[in-house]
């Protein structure tokens, strides 16, 4: 199994289940370009969208698809962090 470790992402999204939450990661390529690397997160620790945090876990990559508005189908690979540890945690980042 592969570890991944997060020191900067915001949470855009909280699950409805309170289960875990979506993060966004910038990191600045070779090439100068900025790419945004996507995470599913599975914790129960509270998060709220705005909000700053690094985590670690277990990574995992699944093959997802869905079928967009021209009736194509799309698949891509997404990102799961699982048995995550909230590794840094500032409230205050909040938005509220």
């Amino acid at each position: 199994m592969a570890k991944v470790i997060v020191d900067s992402a915001e949470i855009v999204r909280v699950h409805r289940n309170g289960g875990g939450f979506s993060a966004h990661n910038k990191i600045q390529l070779r090439n100068g370009e900025t790419k945004t690397e996507k995470y599913t997160v599975w914790t129960n620790d509270e998060v709220v969208v705005g909000q700053t945090i690094g985590f670690e876990g277990t990574l995992s990559v699944k093959m997802e698809e869905f079928t967009n508005d021209q009736g194509e189908l799309i698949r891509y690979a997404a990102i799961h962090v699982n048995d995550t540890i909230v590794t840094q945690s500032s409230k205050d980042d909040a938005p509220f």
